[in-house]
């Protein structure tokens, strides 16, 4: 009478089999879900930046003449929202004849570091 079934020897080998290709496919999920957190947290960030630059491209937009003062120093560039004291001067706002340009106009007493009301 002949006994089928598996030796000890196949069982064995057939085990180190199984368990190197779950090692493979274990490390394959855990770097896919690296791979994925990443990204995430950077979407993430890219819509923080992208939330701030619109954010303020609308201030700046919005903002009146004479109530934005950009300041450079070294080698990277400030911008500063002054308090809008005489806001009431302007009838309209003075418009730079080419679009792509920026125009900003200070009031004279406004310096890059300080601005006096200008009450008259």
């Amino acid at each position: 009478m002949r006994v089928r079934g598996f030796t000890l020897m196949e069982l064995l080998i057939t085990m180190l089999l199984l368990s190197i290709v779950s090692i493979g496919v274990s490390s394959f999920v855990t770097y896919a879900t690296r791979i994925y957190a990443d990204s995430q947290a950077w979407s993430e960030s890219i819509s923080q930046y992208r939330y701030g630059l619109q954010r303020l491209s609308r201030e700046l937009r919005d903002a009146l003449p004479g109530s934005v003062a950009v300041g450079a120093s070294g080698t990277s560039q400030c911008v500063t929202f002054r308090p809008i004291i005489d806001s009431g001067h302007f009838i309209e706002a003075p418009v730079h004849s080419n679009a792509r340009q920026v125009s900003i106009f200070a009031l004279p007493c406004c310096t890059a570091t300080h601005c006096n009301a200008c009450h008259r």
